[in-house]
């Protein structure tokens, strides 16, 4: 995969967590008749993992975004980055709000792995 591409992937991912956390609860939040159901929406598990997910994207994605256009515009040749980068944080964010805290495992082994090589390839292009 192509770092360019990656990038672009990692920026829908974060517009769609945006979107998802915004649609999902924060409008049923504003809409809320009482303050027990606005409590009631904010102390659910749903809504718990959704908010730790997406403040996870949101934590990492500019890291991802920043190295991966940087790769880009240095011509970096580097697809295993590239595609880390744009698989974890899909990854995570989805299995997180999907299967939970067990589903972000995956997401975060990929992560990390992703940084380390992206680290090194922009070690590489310096």
């Amino acid at each position: 995969m192509d770092a360019g591409i990656a990038a672009v992937v990692v920026l829908a991912n974060t517009v769609a967590s945006k979107l998802y956390m915004s649609l999902a609860f924060r409008a049923r939040l504003l809409s809320a008749s009482s303050s027990e159901e606005r409590k009631e929406i904010l102390e659910s598990i749903a809504f718990k993992n959704a908010s730790s997910a997406q403040l996870n994207e949101a934590e990492y994605s500019p890291l991802f975004f920043a190295g991966l256009c940087f790769l880009k515009l240095r011509q970096r040749n580097c697809p295993l980055t590239a595609l880390l980068g744009a698989v974890s944080g899909p990854t995570y964010m989805w299995g997180r709000v999907c299967i939970g805290r067990q589903g972000a495992v995956v997401g975060s082994l990929l992560r990390y792995t992703g940084l380390l090589l992206l680290l090194w390839n922009i070690y590489l292009a310096v």
